[in-house]
């Protein structure tokens, strides 16, 4: 379910571009090194959080 959302997330926000005929080559690669480095934000906070609660939890 997950995968199918994402896919649509990553169609709907590169749709612009695909049908704007000015962009470049270096429009698409930003774009897509932007959506790399929120994907790994995302995933550098959940691991903080989880490791935060993982420490509440034990009391360490």
């Amino acid at each position: 379910m997950t995968t199918i959302a994402i896919a649509c997330f990553v169609v709907i926000t590169s749709f612009p571009i695909y049908f704007s005929p000015e962009l470049t080559d270096d429009d698409f690669d930003n774009t897509f090194h932007n959506i790399r480095i929120s994907g790994q934000r995302y995933v550098e906070n959940n691991q903080k959080l989880q490791y935060k609660s993982n420490k509440k939890n034990t009391g360490a």
